[in-house]
């Protein structure tokens, strides 16, 4: 997981930083909602290298996808740290649309356009 100020921590096995922890990666749209109290993770999974003490240690992940419907509007819906930044934001990505705001559907196949998903 990318720490904000740390940059890349190990949360896996025996010494590392959320050692016998849960960790709860969040996404994109439940940031917006939240105006930032749920910060989306940033997280990649590495192999163990070869002669690791990991390497063929049972890791377990449970893994939910939630999509809002297409239509459902995305702004935030509470105060917090971030709430001013979100609501520029979404309001600038939905500047130009009939509906004077941005819906999930739009955010996601913007977020699939900006990585050239298609």
């Amino acid at each position: 997981m990318k720490h904000p100020a740390r940059g890349w921590i190990d949360v896996g096995g025996e010494g590392s930083d959320v050692a016998g922890g849960i960790v709860v990666n969040s996404g994109l749209q439940l940031e917006i909602w939240t105006s930032g109290r749920v910060p989306a993770s940033l997280h990649r999974v590495l192999v163990p290298e070869e002669g690791s003490r990991m390497r063929g240690a049972a890791r377990n992940s449970l893994v939910y996808y939630f999509f809002p419907a297409p239509e459902t509007r995305l702004a935030p819906l509470v105060g917090g740290p971030r709430r001013e930044e979100m609501e520029a934001a979404t309001a600038a990505a939905a500047a130009g649309g009939k509906k004077g705001h941005l819906t999930s559907g739009e955010y996601v196949t913007k977020l699939l356009k900006d990585i050239n998903y298609f």
